[in-house]
């Protein structure tokens, strides 16, 4: 069975195809495999999300880097208020700054029964963060990068979203295309565990409720209120009707989903890292290169913010020289939401094509732009998945990005993956749908940079920076010159 679409994508790069729709608890394997399920349409996302909340039974762990308060962001808030009202064991773990426009609703909602919210590594001065980082830039600077969301101690959701309405086509200006993985079997008591070590961690202070227990009612009601009138615009119907025409809409028990089973093994950061202690474990860049090792044969990396450094740069080089395949897709400069991230990128580019290196860089789609749903967007999409293929054989999927904060500073985590089939996947979106909707790369004469786009018309070789302004050149060229590569 496959999900059923409503259209053709066209803002689906990179990570798009039909999803096969788990298979019954009767035919899961019963030798350490999990069954998992790619999540790149947006909506698919969402309903899953919901659907595992609103037939939680026992348990909900959530772990998240931004977390806002729009439609999605109110809507599973509610959802969460609603399952710990129905018995229902909610923890709720949100980095200190990705939370912030939340304001003092963690505080108010730290009141109702069975929902407990913490905040990781908060700061002395949250109700203004530009002061926190003033006053201790070190610890504001660090932050609890991870997703994970987790269901009943059975189902489990890691990968790149957060809870916020551009990575789920709500939002009517942007979409952030991204990649989550559904999970189930022996990797979701590892993801449990990992949630586990978290909650319980010096960093992840409890919040204490504001008022009077009393109030607790109160402030689901106006929570509510606020979330039926964001439901009632039309861009909150047109959402929800996507969302309803997804089979992960449906309880989860009801699902039919065709799983990949493979092995998979969750990699992820010490909470001490942002207290810069590693802990017993190494940093989550040096686990990921033990326990992949070097490719023999290639690799493909989908990255939204790519700094490779320069010791990362020389080994990409190194290998490309060896006969390794390695590709990059990246953000280009109009598509990025961080553009002195792109500084840190675009310094390294000309030494890794000369070295064999090949580089993508996602275009800014506009005007037409939709969803595999078919839900027009009037602006354009930025990338924001974090996967990687290698040899054909293993996958990675999870919040880790190819720059120095994911490798340093921030705490992040994933899962490896030995699966020929989903690595395979996406190796060969880098023979179609990647061509066709990024700029590729390359030297032309003189050594200089050339962006080629496939269009209507053909083919575009464009000799600087498409599709972005002058002063945004200027600025990340005189960005690419300072010494902020360790922030990036």
């Amino acid at each position: 069975m496959r999900i059923p679409r409503q259209a053709a994508s066209v803002c689906s790069l990179p990570l798009c195809g039909a999803v096969n729709v788990p298979a019954p608890d009767s035919a899961r394997p019963t030798d350490g495999r999990s069954g998992l399920l790619r999540l790149d349409d947006p909506h698919d996302a969402f309903a899953a999300r919901l659907a595992l909340v609103e037939n939680a039974r026992t348990s909900i762990d959530i772990q998240c880097y931004i977390w806002s308060p729009d439609l999605t962001g109110l809507m599973m808030l509610d959802a969460l208020a609603d399952a710990a009202g129905r018995g229902v064991r909610v923890r709720l773990l949100l980095d200190d700054v990705g939370s912030f426009d939340l304001g003092d609703r963690p505080f108010e909602l730290a009141g109702v029964d069975g929902l407990q919210i913490r905040l990781f590594n908060p700061l002395a001065w949250r109700r203004h963060l530009w002061l926190g980082y003033l006053v201790n830039f070190r610890r504001a600077n660090r932050r609890m990068h991870n997703k994970l969301f987790i269901v009943d101690g059975r189902h489990a959701i890691v990968g790149g979203r957060n809870m916020a309405d551009e990575y789920f086509a709500a939002d009517s200006g942007r979409l952030f295309t991204d990649l989550d993985a559904l999970v189930t079997g022996t990797a979701v008591s590892a993801m449990s565990a990992d949630f586990e070590r978290y909650w319980t961690s010096r960093p992840a202070m409890p919040v204490r409720p504001r008022g009077r227990a009393a109030d607790a009612g109160a402030v689901v009601s106006a929570l509510k209120r606020q979330t039926k009138r964001l439901l009632e615009k039309q861009r909150g119907q047109t959402f929800m009707q996507h969302v309803r025409a997804s089979v992960l809409s449906h309880p989860p028990d009801s699902w039919n989903l065709s799983l990949v089973w493979a092995r998979a093994r969750l990699i992820s950061d010490s909470p001490g890292k942002v207290k810069g202690r590693a802990g017993p474990k190494p940093l989550i860049a040096e686990q990921l290169q033990t326990a992949v090792g070097l490719p023999q044969r290639s690799i493909h990396i989908v990255s939204p913010y790519f700094v490779p450094t320069r010791s990362g740069a020389r080994l990409f080089a190194r290998l490309a020289r060896s006969g390794v395949k390695v590709t990059v897709l990246t953000n280009s400069l109009a598509a990025t939401d961080v553009a002195a991230v792109h500084s840190g990128y675009s310094r390294y580019r000309k030494y890794l094509l000369k070295s064999g290196v090949k580089l993508y860089e996602m275009r800014r789609l506009d005007g037409a732009l939709r969803p595999h749903s078919g839900a027009p967007l009037s602006a354009g999409s930025s990338l924001h998945a974090k996967t990687f293929a290698v040899d054909g054989r293993r996958l990675f999927i999870g919040s880790f990005n190819f720059d120095p904060r994911s490798a340093r500073l921030n705490t992040e985590v994933g899962l490896l993956i030995a699966s020929k089939t989903l690595a395979r996947q996406l190796e060969n979106l880098f023979s179609g749908q990647v061509p066709a909707q990024a700029y590729k790369v390359q030297l032309g004469p003189r050594k200089r940079l050339q962006w080629l786009e496939h269009n209507a018309n053909g083919l575009t070789c464009h000799r600087r920076e498409p599709d972005v302004s002058l002063w945004r050149r200027l600025c990340v060229a005189i960005l690419a010159r300072l010494p902020i590569e360790g922030l990036l």
